[in-house]
């Protein structure tokens, strides 16, 4: 007999019960489970027009950089939060990835990504250190994801030095290596590296980089 349990440490109580249903269900050997229901929006509720879509979005963006750039890390959580949903939004998408891989935006999340944790004292404020970096690796991932949809990844990366960094890039390597530790945050890793290594000096510096 196999037992299987879930546990939620962190994150949307909603999603993880969704994941973890897929889970359980896929343990007793269900495959396929009943068809998520779809409700439609009734004819006689007004529609945003493309306008409205994009300002609302560019308030949205506004206030998760504004909390981002706070110093309490409660604060910068729920600016990543809303940036991984409006990323992945398609609504103005492009516009968004523009902004997060550009000025103060990229350069916090860079140092979210970059910041020493040698100094973390509990696993809790290890699980919150490696959340926020997971986080930031997932909305740059997202964003770069979106500019290689449209073709427009190159000339941003021609313009984003930070991004090519040998301290950024040491550590997206040291996140890889260390894979096994942290799984969820190296997959986001892996996707940053992916697209940025179609820069040639990127791609070299990886393929210079010993036991990825």
């Amino acid at each position: 007999m196999v037992v299987v349990e879930v546990q939620r440490k962190s994150g949307c109580s909603f999603t993880f019960r969704k994941v973890s249903r897929a889970v359980l269900s896929a343990a007793k050997g269900i495959k396929n489970m009943a068809p998520k229901r779809r409700f439609t929006l009734p004819g006689c509720i007004q529609r945003d027009t493309r306008e409205q879509q994009r300002k609302r979005t560019e308030s949205g963006l506004k206030i998760a950089v504004n909390l981002l750039q706070d110093d309490r890390e409660d604060s910068q959580m729920l600016g990543l939060e809303s940036l991984e949903q409006l990323t992945r939004s398609p609504d103005c998408r492009v516009d968004v990835a523009k902004v997060v891989l550009s000025g103060e935006c990229l350069c916090k999340l860079i140092s979210l990504i970059k910041a020493n944790r040698l100094e973390i004292s509990s696993d809790m404020q290890e699980r919150r250190s490696l959340l926020l970096q997971r986080r930031a690796l997932e909305v740059l991932a997202n964003a770069m994801g979106t500019l290689s949809e449209t073709g427009e990844i190159g000339s941003f990366l021609d313009s984003a030095s930070s991004l090519k960094s040998r301290c950024f890039l040491d550590a997206l390597v040291s996140i890889l290596k260390d894979s096994p530790s942290k799984p969820f945050v190296a997959d986001h890793a892996a996707r940053c590296t992916q697209y940025l290594s179609i820069c040639e000096e990127v791609g070299e510096f990886l393929r210079e980089s010993k036991n990825l």
